[in-house]
């Protein structure tokens, strides 16, 4: 945890982990069950679904569960988390990545052909819950036939150097899985239970902007309005076309001309998808706790996204066309996920680290010397690293100038975790249960 110097670095923490416990499973998931209704003790319920809050959505699940429910299924999580389930019951949670990293493993692809089959096989009568949140898209990898894990991998990294948004990484995601983009649902409706009409509705906790269902968690539930064709232009665009590994670029070819099955379009309405918590609910709550703190507060609706120096850009300049009064503090609320190219070799960082810096690095001197800036990943994690993300202030610029340390090179380097390490700015609250993208908060005082 970060250690608090100042005033102003205490408020602003704890109006950050305001928006962040009012997203956590425990305040999200009981609601659920008012959602569905009472099914009766006759009723299998299969749980299916990933993420990095999936052992907290389980456990919520499974509390808040009326005595009538017998939960079975299985749920992909990083390899820590499977260790949190308290209650022993039929629902399992199978590690499918080790902590600290977003990259999809074979750990992974065995748990989604676990929950493709059980989805496959789901008896006459069964009701399917899918839980789903930030995350879900590494956690539950399964190529096509043809295509090995490490080359999808390997196109993952070229979409994230190349500096692809979300939904064109997620986009390319479907089109080179058996599990995403609605594959799980059309397992669900070939099963007896699904050839019966039976319900499989998703309840998802959004990292993504703007909280399109199909995008969030590459959209194993819901239909798919992507195309191969449209990702492929996307993929050229990107300058990707003549860099893919060769399986990828047959793959996109054939369904471009028309020769593999697209993703689906429509599903019935036995499939149902239930938006229950994002970016916008924390920050929401992030307000109330800012009012409550006796500060006025300006949330910006637009959310946080593109390449990492232009958000940086437009946070420091609606920063500089802010009103504070000496009355009160004024806070600052944002929310979304900016991009970061990172050359090989780079240092070590994240994103909200990064962006920390960036915006403090922009700031003018008079400003920064009544100005604190938090970013961070609503997760508790950013980038390979320890920390949800760093904070920027007076006090770290006076650092910087005593020791002469070079934050521009650290920008330029990426090397932002050892910056706010030297700085003492590092936010480190580990695992927090959730993830509904990052959330940015300013203290402005006049």
């Amino acid at each position: 945890m970060l250690k608090l110097k100042s005033q102003d670095r205490e408020l602003i923490l704890k109006i950050w982990q305001a928006g962040v416990k009012a997203v956590h499973p425990d305040s999200l998931i009981p609601p659920v069950w008012d959602i569905i209704g009472n099914l009766g003790t006759n009723t299998p319920i299969q749980v299916l679904g990933g993420g990095k809050a999936g052992a907290a959505m389980a456990n919520a699940l499974i509390n808040s569960a009326p005595t009538w429910a017998h939960l079975q299924g299985i749920i992909n999580v990083p390899d820590d988390q499977v260790s949190l389930l308290n209650v022993d019951t039929g629902l399992a949670l199978h590690g499918s990545r080790p902590p600290g990293g977003n990259l999809p493993t074979n750990d992974g692809v065995i748990g989604s052909k676990r929950q493709l089959k059980l989805a496959a096989s789901a008896p006459s009568g069964t009701f399917g819950i899918c839980l789903l949140s930030g995350g879900a898209s590494a956690l539950m990898p399964l190529p096509v036939d043809n295509i090995e894990l490490s080359e999808k991998l390997e196109t993952t990294r070229l979409l994230q150097r190349a500096g692809a948004d979300i939904k064109i990484l997620n986009a390319t995601r479907k089109h080179l899985s058996a599990i995403k983009g609605g594959r799980l649902a059309q397992a669900w409706l070939n099963s007896p239970s699904g050839k019966t009409k039976g319900n499989l509705w998703t309840f998802a906790i959004s990292d993504v902007v703007n909280d399109d269902p199909s995008v969030i968690a590459s959209g194993p539930t819901v239909a798919d309005p992507t195309t191969f064709q449209s990702t492929w232009e996307q993929l050229k665009i990107l300058g990707l076309a003549q860099l893919l590994p060769d399986s990828v670029v047959k793959r996109f070819r054939q369904g471009v001309e028309g020769n593999i099955q697209e993703t689906p379009k429509y599903l019935p309405d036995q499939f149902r998808f239930h938006l229950i918590g994002n970016n916008r609910k924390a920050i929401e709550a992030a307000s109330v706790k800012a009012i409550e703190s006796n500060c006025r507060v300006c949330i910006f609706e637009k959310a946080l996204d593109g390449p990492i120096e232009d958000v940086a850009e437009r946070i420091s300049v609606e920063i500089l066309h802010s009103k504070p009064t000496l009355d009160k503090p004024l806070v600052l609320l944002w929310g979304g996920e900016p991009t970061v190219v990172v050359p090989p070799g780079s240092g070590l960082g994240g994103r909200n680290q990064e962006l920390a810096l960036r915006v403090g690095n922009r700031l003018p001197i008079d400003w920064i010397t009544r100005t604190t800036v938090l970013c961070a990943g609503t997760d508790g994690e950013d980038g390979p690293t320890d920390a949800a993300g760093g904070i920027f202030d007076s006090a770290a610029l006076d650092l910087i100038h005593e020791t002469g340390f070079n934050i521009k090179e650290a920008i330029e380097t990426h090397s932002s975790y050892e910056a706010h390490k030297h700085l003492g700015t590092l936010v480190q609250t580990g695992w927090t249960g959730t993830n509904v993208s990052d959330l940015v908060v300013a203290i402005i005082r006049a």
